[in-house]
């Protein structure tokens, strides 16, 4: 017997043998269910009621996305002492490098309330600190942000084959689990659009705690157990 393990509920019914389909979500670091809110944004130095915006790309950054952000951190977060923003600009060669200069020429990188960082290392802690994520929308990611249970500003990337990160946001999005920015071509981000998104989320408090409660039907806890589990159901049934 062959099995076909899926991460969301919405996947089964496009698959034509539901009955070999089993969810049983993707294995996520259990500190994103574990991490102290209150203890990691003392480690962030967060002061009482500041809101932190995380927003990155992903482990390799992008660069699109990237240059979005800036021109929200000018427009708007270097505004705000009562933000602080901290983006994770990429580890791939030259990303950081080149984000960084970027915001050297626009004053942002002695900026308090802006943090820009190569990649963040203890993302579980990070994102249980944040109020608002602002991230690409593969599964990994929204099973991490659901465990964490955070309000998010989806940004599919356009260049993925069968624009997977695009159902994967629309799909919460119908289930008022996660707002969306997408564009086909990324070099049309301004940055005012993320700057509204978030604009409208901090003014509305109540729409913030639904999304919270809605994205966490996105991920079922203790993956791993659910596989192992059916392997050995399935290699008992075989023996």
């Amino acid at each position: 017997m062959s099995r076909i393990y899926v991460n969301f509920e919405e996947t089964i019914s496009r698959i034509q043998e539901p009955e070999r389909v089993l969810r049983v979500g993707i294995p996520v670091r259990s500190r994103f269910a574990t991490a102290d809110r209150k203890s990691a944004r003392e480690a962030l130095g967060l002061k009482d009621g500041q809101t932190l915006i995380l927003s990155f790309g992903g482990s390799g950054g992008a660069e699109y996305l990237n240059e979005a952000i800036l021109k929200m951190m000018d427009g708007f977060s270097r505004h705000r002492p009562d933000i602080l923003h901290i983006h994770a600009a990429g580890n791939r060669a030259g990303v950081y490098e080149t984000m960084l200069a970027s915001a050297k020429e626009k004053g942002l990188a002695e900026v308090p309330n802006i943090r820009i960082l190569r990649f963040i290392d203890n993302m579980p802690d990070v994102m249980t600190a944040a109020d608002i994520v602002i991230s690409r929308a593969g599964a990994m990611t929204i099973s991490e942000l659901a465990l964490s249970r955070k309000c998010s500003i989806l940004v599919p990337s356009p260049y993925v084959a069968g624009q997977h990160q695009l159902k994967n946001a629309q799909a919460l999005e119908q289930k008022g689990a996660a707002r969306i920015l997408y564009a086909k071509d990324e070099r049309t981000f301004d940055g005012s659009e993320f700057i509204g998104e978030v604009e409208s989320l901090l003014s509305n408090e109540k729409q913030m705690e639904s999304m919270r409660e809605n994205i966490a039907s996105f991920v079922l806890p203790d993956a791993n157990r659910r596989i192992g589990e059916d392997l050995l159901k399935i290699l008992k049934n075989t023996s």
